[in-house]
């Protein structure tokens, strides 16, 4: 009996929304969901019996559980045995996913046990270490400490957070997974001064940025802006496969940053011509002055997701922006150690090579002296 009046409820769905639009009571479309729901096989969608993971940003983003129902009609997935807790959870169809087989581990960042030629090659990739012969106009810009709260992030920030990601995410430190999988970052810098115009010669920043389109797969570009707000970093990814790249914007303030946005556009219509600006993805919202580390977060976000770990692996972006504040402060505390040590050992090798210099000098003189007395001596006899 209490199938036959579901299906006549089903059956008699569409008269009841016609007699909703007309402003009547829709009491038997809202019978028939309810009856419908209990029909054999209604919780038993695509995702039943399978083992599921949390895509909601949440407490239990990335946890796993069995998929005891999976309602169709209301498009719900419950998800017994979630976390160390085996907590039971009722969530929308779409804030999960079923777990891959292929999907790889989620990588262990490794003891931030740096070796001396791994800082010292961080140090040269990010200016904090001038090369050997150049001039004292290209001078190494000094590693900025993290604070103990959380700050807006200098741009030096940002690429030594970007070298920190190529170094847990490869294998070795002779090994770089941005390499092999193609990816790459606009400099913060060479960005700002380009979008800015302040620099001297804005074609030639322009064409640096345009060299790093050749042969890339993804190109991350964290986006500076002011205007009347405060002072922000966003995100613009390009990717590229097919014939037409795709474009995410992500910002995480609550509110739209208009000078960021604007200087994304700009970015993408010099990178990519006639490309406009996308919305905004979906992204959670920041709750400090920790918009670098969001920008940070957001790209090992995605590229956990290139290196095959599958979407929402390692939590929420929130929880990761923590993280990253703690895996950077140690990672800049080092790579400051060691630029001390070498600014220490050029310093020492610049006053050797001035003493040796004087003394070379005062052999020469003295070698001068000596000839000109023997010739002197010679002329007389």
């Amino acid at each position: 009996m209490k199938r036959q009046a579901a299906l006549k409820a089903l059956k008699d769905l569409k008269k009841s929304g016609e007699a909703s639009e007309k402003g009547e009571p829709a009491a038997l479309s809202e019978f028939a969901g309810e009856q419908a729901a209990t029909l054999p096989g209604a919780d038993k969608g695509p995702l039943f019996g399978k083992v599921c993971r949390v895509l909601l940003e949440d407490n239990n983003c990335s946890k796993t559980g069995k998929a005891s129902a999976h309602n169709l009609l209301s498009s719900t997935v419950t998800l017994t045995g979630v976390g160390e807790t085996n907590a039971t959870l009722t969530l929308s169809a779409d804030q999960v996913c079923e777990v891959e087989k292929d999907w790889l581990p989620v990588k262990k960042w490794k003891q931030m046990s740096l070796k001396r030629t791994l800082k010292e090659s961080v140090l040269r990739a990010c200016g904090g270490h001038r090369l050997w012969g150049e001039e004292d106009t290209h001078a190494a810009e000094h590693v900025e400490l993290l604070k103990n709260k959380p700050q807006m992030l200098l741009d030096q920030h940002l690429l030594y957070g970007w070298e920190m990601l190529r170094w847990h995410l490869s294998d070795s430190d002779d090994a770089n997974f941005f390499l092999e999988q193609s990816v790459r970052m606009l400099d913060p810098k060479l960005t700002t001064l380009c979008l800015s115009g302040k620099h001297s010669n804005p074609a030639l920043l322009e064409s640096v940025l345009k060299k790093q389109l050749p042969d890339c797969k993804m190109l991350f570009a964290p986006i500076w802006g002011q205007g009347l707000g405060p002072t922000h970093w966003t995100l613009l990814v390009l990717t590229f496969e097919g014939d037409v790249p795709s474009v995410q914007y992500l910002d995480s303030l609550s509110e739209k940053h208009a000078a960021c946005a604007a200087n994304a556009a700009k970015l993408l219509s010099l990178l990519l011509p006639g490309q406009a600006l996308p919305e905004r993805s979906e992204c959670p919202f920041q709750k400090g002055h920790d918009c670098g580390f969001w920008v940070l977060s957001n790209m090992l976000w995605i590229l956990s997701k290139v290196r095959g770990e599958g979407p929402c692996a390692r939590g929420s972006r929130g929880k990761m922006a923590l993280e990253l504040m703690s895996h950077l402060k140690a990672w800049l505390q080092q790579l400051q150690s060691e630029q001390l040590k070498l600014f220490k050992a050029e310093e020492q090798a610049e006053k050797a090579l001035k003493k040796t210099l004087k003394a070379n000098a005062a052999k020469a003189a003295k070698a001068a002296a000596l000839h000109k007395t023997k010739s002197e001596a010679a002329d007389l006899v």
